[in-house]
């Protein structure tokens, strides 16, 4: 199932519980799979990290309109 980047608990929007589901995996208190992986590294730098989930929080306030695009290899 495709997941948009940054709606890692795949409800279909990009807000702040996305973030709140990153900042839980980087502080090692849940699992993510694979898929959630993918829709939690916003920044394309192979890791999820309070990094994507301070880009997820900038995007739920309308900081900005997107993420980065993935690195073509």
């Amino acid at each position: 199932q495709y997941m948009a980047y940054g709606d890692v608990n795949g409800d279909g929007k990009i807000n702040t519980a996305d973030a709140t589901v990153i900042l839980k995996y980087s502080a090692e208190m849940i699992d993510l799979n694979e898929n959630e992986l993918i829709a939690g590294d916003v920044n394309f730098d192979g890791k999820v990290t309070t990094a994507d989930a301070v880009l997820v929080l900038k995007y739920a306030a309308e900081m900005i309109d997107g993420f980065p695009k993935p690195v073509e290899e």
